[in-house]
């Protein structure tokens, strides 16, 4: 629902495409042939999800629960919007494993001040829209989860009221 509103046909204003709205590029390497299709776009996304946790998070962050909100983070923003992030909180005391104190600094990546310091490699990020992603998504699936009993897997999700920053 976040990604599309269940539109398999959506297309975002950064030219994100399908259910899941993944880009054209990232499409291409995550072998999907046809990104409209709902199943296909589906498992690309699961894999591409899979790929952020290993690639980038599963060492990173022990905590399985604040691990998921890097993973969504960075599905939303970039891991390497996150990894700035995680720098920065790191440089002024932060923790850089816990997603409030790397959220707080994925949202000053608007800043000039702060996008333009040594610490930031990729630049300015609209930092708001994957700070508000992960709380939206992990409600979500909360709000989901109650009407689902005995999902699998489930109880790895941390909860909702735990992702505030």
């Amino acid at each position: 629902y976040q990604e599309s509103r269940f539109e398999p046909d959506a297309r975002s204003w950064a030219g994100a495409q399908g259910l899941l709205q993944i880009m054209p590029a990232t499409a291409r390497e995550l072998g999907i042939a046809d990104v409209w299709d709902p199943e296909q776009n589906v498992a690309g996304a699961v894999r591409y999800l899979d790929w952020l946790d290993r690639h980038f998070w599963r060492e990173r962050i022990p905590n399985p629960d604040e691990r998921t909100k890097f993973i969504l983070a960075s599905y939303n923003a970039g891991a390497g919007h996150v990894m700035d992030a995680q720098r920065l909180a790191e440089a002024e005391g932060g923790d850089p494993t816990r997603w409030a104190d790397v959220a707080y600094w994925l949202l000053q990546k608007s800043r000039a001040e702060v996008y333009r310091r040594p610490e930031v490699r990729h630049g300015y990020c609209r930092g708001l829209e994957p700070v508000e992603y992960v709380s939206r998504i992990l409600e979500r699936y909360a709000h989901y989860r109650q009407f689902v009993p005995g999902v699998e897997g489930a109880a790895a999700v941390p909860d909702a009221e735990a992702t505030e920053v």
